[in-house]
């Protein structure tokens, strides 16, 4: 054979294997486009379903999801907390519990706005590097014992501890001192919270007005000097303590808690 002719047969079959090759990918094109269009089926029939069942299916009038005890003013349906130590959760789910037992300087009301609780008002000053908040008169944990300033600063020093640092201890970065507290670096003399009564001065490293908003974050609740050592129901801040003689670690469905 010729070298011409053997030139031909090898054009030849390389225009064979690039159009099988072409097949070949066009095949697996429309392979993934069925798939998809599959999925995209199955999606949609779900979610038909997941409606139709959502308002076709309802309780009857006399049945109940959940029996509330006579003894208690409060249920929460859930499971036990990681910690009933703000200062040690960092889940949502332990925060939703936690919330109901301490309170912080501020709240989120339902539109998410914040909103005054154990601080009756607050004020930014020096261009947004300082808040200034003044606590509520009058104010006392659960047990009875007074609750001002000097114990939202204890309790803010916690979620900073060097030894035990909350997981986060991060929500403090923007406060003077605090990350390095956080680290060992210096002193909790050198963090900027500063307690007088009923009015705690907070300093922080550059302009965060939005530090109020901060402070409703469950990790910065404001728990009692006793926290380390409870086993019973929390004294918790804002008048809800638990039930005398419960105790609080262990598994089950509702945590009851007196308001």
């Amino acid at each position: 054979m010729t070298d011409p002719e053997l030139s031909r047969d090898h054009e030849a079959q390389e225009d064979s294997e690039l159009a099988d090759d072409h097949a070949d990918k066009e095949s697996s094109r429309r392979r993934l486009s069925a798939a998809r269009l599959g999925t995209g089926l199955l999606l949609v029939i779900m979610l038909v379903a997941g409606l139709a069942a959502a308002f076709m299916v309802t309780p009857r009038p006399d049945e109940e999801a959940l029996v509330r005890p006579t003894d208690t003013d409060l249920v929460m349906a859930v499971g036990p907390p990681a910690s009933w130590d703000p200062a040690v959760i960092s889940d949502s789910a332990s925060a939703q519990l936690v919330s109901q037992v301490f309170e912080g300087l501020t709240v989120l009301d339902a539109t998410s706005q914040v909103r005054p609780a154990l601080a009756e008002s607050w004020s930014v000053e020096d261009e947004g590097r300082r808040i200034v908040f003044v606590l509520r008169d009058g104010l006392t944990f659960s047990d009875g014992s007074p609750l001002d300033a000097q114990d939202v600063r204890r309790s803010w020093l916690r979620v900073i501890d060097p030894a035990h640092p909350s997981p986060l201890s991060s929500l403090l970065d923007d406060v003077a001192g605090a990350a390095a507290h956080a680290r060992g670096e210096v002193s909790a003399d050198a963090v900027g919270i500063h307690a007088d009564g009923r009015r705690l001065s907070v300093e922080l490293v550059r302009p965060a007005s939005y530090f109020p908003v901060m402070a409703a974050v469950p990790s910065l609740a404001i728990v009692p000097e006793s926290i380390d050592d409870l086993a019973p129901g929390p004294a918790g801040a804002g008048g809800r303590r638990g039930v005398a003689g419960e105790r609080w670690g262990g598994g089950g469905g509702g945590c009851p808690v007196d308001q």
